[in-house]
């Protein structure tokens, strides 16, 4: 899904981020609220069908990536576990899975009768007897240092010399949520499982985007510009709308930050747009500029100390067939026409009892307008036209159309075409169906 939330980043510099600590991964979490029976991990290993298999010490797991299958010992019954207590996983060449527990027995999972055959530890030849030692995750460590050291960060062995601890901070956004690591699997899909002592798995996909950071200081200051309230990325560098500080320029060639104007410096930016005329629209909390960075010539078309009814711009949106541009503020959203330079106010009915907060144009050049306290609105266009045809409100009293929320802060388009808005309850999903004119709507948090 495309990237989205609203560009409120109350940070100390820019938010293109790195993981912390030179981690290289961004962790997710499996744990007991997720389904596990227990959060040590002793086993991990991916099956001939695709299955994710967990040793723990209250039985083992198999996992579809949504949910488990839990197998534990039964009373009696000799086909079942011979312990809850799992101490290795091993998957052979054949593809069949052994498990190593805690009586020295090891049990091998037969998939026609889902179920298990015991066998002595004592009575399996001694190169297999290797195979399913719970120390064969020492040895992993050992021939994976570099690796995990690369990876996550320096580590060294327990004090009981059964697994390994991690030197990186627990509980930062990303990363390990414990550090005692009983073992570690790397899939055929470049996933990488890590089995903790008490943390549950722990999961990173090796192969995803990473985010690199920067700290962003104020031109001429070694403090940090204090918040980031809008931006813009052209091929120079990022246009930064900031939090009472004016507009910053980071250029990319040179690295470093200066002031647009001077006489921006102080004001509260929170929207920025870059027209396919290359001026810079700046919609500020007292008004709206615009600048050319090629004759360096500031205009300003709303000024709050003269106009109050035009103020407290949140969002810009250039019409990818028309050319114009969408404006949403305080009380409603403008259109501008650049061919005749004028601005008309849009007659929605929300206005009587919302503002506007985004803007969005999606892939069949509709326009979606998040509102503060109306929900969202849609305008449609006619097929192959720039005509509009339909308005269609999203509210939490419509029937049809109907909106967990009415607080839509912002608004994307995925690759499936599905709309997704973050708003005041969460995040919500607009599922549309090519067969029907109804709009699904998933409300995911």
């Amino acid at each position: 899904m495309a990237a989205f939330l609203r560009i409120s980043i109350l940070l100390f510099g820019v938010f293109v981020f790195k993981a912390l600590n030179g981690q290289q991964v961004s962790f997710e979490y499996i744990t007991a609220k997720n389904g596990l029976p227990q959060s040590t991990i002793r086993g991990i290993v991916k099956d001939k069908y695709g299955f994710m298999w967990f040793g723990t010490w209250n039985g083992l797991c198999r996992y579809d990536g949504y949910s488990f299958k839990i197998y534990r010992t039964i009373p009696g019954d000799t086909s079942s576990l011979a312990s809850n207590r799992i101490h290795y996983l091993y998957k052979d060449q054949k593809g069949d899975i052994w498990i190593s527990v805690f009586n020295e027995t090891v049990c091998r999972y037969n998939y026609n009768t889902d179920n298990f055959t015991r066998f002595k530890l004592t009575d399996l030849p001694a190169p297999f007897r290797d195979s399913v030692s719970r120390m064969r995750d020492l040895v992993v460590f050992e021939n994976s240092k570099d690796f995990l050291r690369k990876l996550i960060g320096p580590f060294h062995l327990s004090f009981t010399k059964e697994h390994i601890v991690f030197e990186t901070p627990v509980g930062v956004y990303g990363g390990l949520n414990d550090n005692n690591v009983n073992c570690i699997y790397r899939d055929d899909a470049d996933i990488l499982w890590v089995g903790t002592g008490s943390g549950g798995i722990n999961k990173a996909d090796l192969n995803a985007s990473r985010f690199q950071s920067t700290k962003v200081n104020a031109p001429g200051q070694p403090d940090l510009i204090r918040a980031v309230r809008s931006m813009w990325v052209d091929s120079k560098g990022i246009w930064l709308g900031t939090e009472d500080d004016g507009l910053v320029f980071l250029d990319f060639k040179s690295k470093t930050t200066h002031y647009v104007l001077t006489q921006l410096k102080g004001e509260n930016i929170k929207a920025l747009l870059k027209d396919k005329n290359g001026n810079i629209w700046i919609g500020k909390r007292s008004g709206l500029d615009k600048y050319d960075p090629v004759t360096k010539i500031l205009t300003t078309y709303f000024d709050a100390g003269k106009e109050t009814e035009y103020s407290r711009f949140y969002a810009i949106a250039e019409d990818p067939l028309t050319g114009e541009l969408w404006f949403s503020y305080y009380n409603g959203v403008l259109k501008y026409d650049p061919h005749v330079k004028t601005f008309e106010k849009q007659p929605f009915g929300f206005y009587t009892r919302s503002g506007a907060g985004c803007l969005f144009f999606d892939s069949k050049n509709n326009l979606w307008i998040g509102t503060e306290y109306a929900g969202l609105v849609q305008l449609k266009r006619k097929s192959q036209s720039s005509a509009w045809s339909d308005t269609i409100m999203y509210t939490s009293v419509a029937s049809d159309t109907r909106s967990p929320d009415e607080r839509v802060y912002s608004v994307t388009e995925d690759s499936d075409g599905s709309i997704w808005l973050e708003q005041q309850t969460g995040l919500a999903g607009l599922i549309r169906k090519p067969e029907a004119s109804k709009v699904i709507l998933l409300k995911l948090g």
